[in-house]
């Protein structure tokens, strides 16, 4: 059977090794079912060859990279033969020029709606804009494999009238490795504007101090660059050593070393508490006032529990001690369970 030619954009944040991470995930799924065309302009070299190095390691096997231009040439070619299905990448999803994708997407799909296709998965939309909310419900409407990864988002679609399924993120297709006995106990923080930094800094004292009785060395830790300011005034304040990683490009086996030794993390960066838990460490969210998308993606996958929630952080001492269980009973037995529907969907979303 022929399929038709996908493509994807890899425009995205170029400093973050999440967005990298689940983008190349992306990538090896699409490519170990269909061909795809990954558009490089305005791509960093750096980048780019981190992201076919990871994407080739996941299992990615008929990718080709091209221009916008020699893309357009290809799609065009392919329109004619087999058809083409656009994609759209989850670190690409809110970015700028929202009309020009809206646009061009509702065009195709209304001038060659037989020969078209357009693939969402991976992606949180808590506040979708109208114009997107309309072309979801056209393209739903035709059966395109169009979805959202949390509760949040489909409730928001819901609001406007759109029915939305939900797929797990991306990560959960990852190969998780059991609990790895680490030492390190790791926190890895972003700024968030409902939680004012001295009650930040209380809680990580907390949480720090929870660590060292369950046996743990507390670190902070930061693999994206807006984070760093933030985890060096933390690291001053509270007298702690802090791993960063941020700056230059993304590192993922930097990222997975570092992880392979820590036993626990806790984070309110999704990518950071999944891309941890594959390598072994125990993740738990840290979920402030109106957080909405990590406990949404962490409810949704079956790790309600280990949720620590900003008044709890001095409570997290027993959680933090059954490290190795929680991994063994509930991290792990997730990543399975999700990465099951994740592979479900691909085999019935590109194999059509």
């Amino acid at each position: 059977m022929t399929r038709p030619l996908y493509m994807m954009s890899l425009r995205t944040q170029f400093d973050n090794l999440g967005d990298l991470t689940i983008n190349a995930v992306l990538a090896a799924c699409i490519s170990a079912r269909a061909p795809l065309v990954c558009l490089t302009d305005g791509v960093p070299q750096g980048y780019l060859a981190e992201f076919d190095a990871l994407a080739s390691r996941l299992g990615a096997s008929d990718i080709r990279y091209a221009s916008t231009l020699a893309g357009l040439y290809a799609a065009v070619g392919a329109l004619c033969r087999n058809g083409i299905a656009l994609t759209l990448s989850p670190g690409d999803i809110g970015s700028g020029r929202g009309w020009i994708r809206r646009g061009a997407l509702a065009a195709l799909s209304r001038i060659a709606p037989q020969w078209s296709t357009t693939l969402q998965v991976g992606a949180s939309m808590a506040d979708p804009a109208a114009g997107d909310a309309r072309l979801f419900a056209h393209l739903l409407e035709r059966g395109q494999p169009i979805t959202v990864r949390d509760p949040v988002s489909l409730a928001a679609f819901a609001r406007q009238g759109v029915e939305v399924p939900i797929v797990p993120d991306l990560a959960f297709a990852l190969p998780c490795t059991s609990a790895n006995g680490g030492r390190d106990g790791l926190i890895a923080m972003r700024k968030v504007n409902s939680i004012p930094f001295d009650s930040l800094r209380i809680a990580v004292r907390s949480l720090v101090s929870q660590m060292r009785e369950a046996g743990l060395k507390p670190k902070l830790y930061c693999q994206v660059a807006q984070d760093a300011n933030l985890h060096r005034r933390l690291a001053a304040e509270l007298d702690l050593r802090m791993i960063n990683l941020a700056g230059g490009r993304p590192g993922f086996d930097d990222a997975m070393g570092v992880y392979a030794n820590a036993g626990a993390i806790v984070s309110n960066r999704l990518h950071s508490l999944l891309l941890a838990a594959t390598a072994g460490a125990t993740p738990y969210a840290f979920v402030g006032p109106g957080e909405r998308k990590i406990a949404g993606v962490f409810e949704q996958a079956g790790l309600n529990g280990q949720i620590i929630r900003l008044d709890e952080a001095a409570q997290a001492g027993e959680r933090l001690a059954r490290r190795a269980d929680l991994h063994h009973d509930r991290v792990a037995p997730a990543f399975e369970r999700n990465a099951r529907v994740l592979a479900d969907f691909f085999d019935e979303a590109v194999r059509r």
